[in-house]
């Protein structure tokens, strides 16, 4: 699995980059940058996957009596899963190809190949299944929302498939 996570970094680092640094709401005067944080994200333009790397600064306040030190940062933005690369963009896009275009997880491993990213099929399944557990909450209210009209209009066009 370590080797597996080498190798996806080595990918990451030859994407294109997209930096954006998040600063404190206030930096009081006297406050010293003492170093950042850098989270990468891992995000998808349609036609082109990329690396969003989150630049957060971290600053040490002067102290006021030489035994308290305090330092700010603004807080990381959140992710949609914990501790996952995927950004909501590629997340989206996964279930887009899944479920509206009805591209296989193997065939969308093929097309990350072919953007320069080796996702094994079992990272971008677990994503997908976590990503779908988000989405409950959209369902149900959905769900009210559509049994609570007087008429309900579907349209049962079923995806033909061809038996052999």
């Amino acid at each position: 699995k370590q080797r597996v996570l080498s190798e996806l970094n080595a990918y990451l680092d030859a994407l294109p980059q997209v930096y954006e640094t998040l600063e404190p709401a206030v930096v009081p005067p006297g406050a010293v940058k003492i170093g950042e944080d850098r989270m990468r994200t891992l995000e998808v333009d349609p036609g082109e996957l990329f690396v969003r790397v989150t630049i957060l600064p971290r600053y040490k306040l002067p102290a006021e009596d030489n035994t308290i030190t305090t330092i700010i940062a603004a807080p990381a933005p959140e992710r949609p899963l914990a501790r996952c690369m995927a950004g909501a963009s590629v997340l989206a896009q996964i279930l887009v190809d899944k479920y509206c275009d009805h591209l296989p997880i193997f065939r969308q491993v093929k097309r990350f190949e072919r953007y320069g990213v080796l996702l094994p099929y079992n990272t971008i399944l677990g994503w997908a299944g976590k990503t779908i557990d988000l989405m409950e909450v959209l369902y149900e209210a959905l769900k009210k929302e559509i049994l609570s009209t007087r008429y309900i209009h579907v349209d049962e066009t079923g995806l033909k498939v061809l038996c052999s």
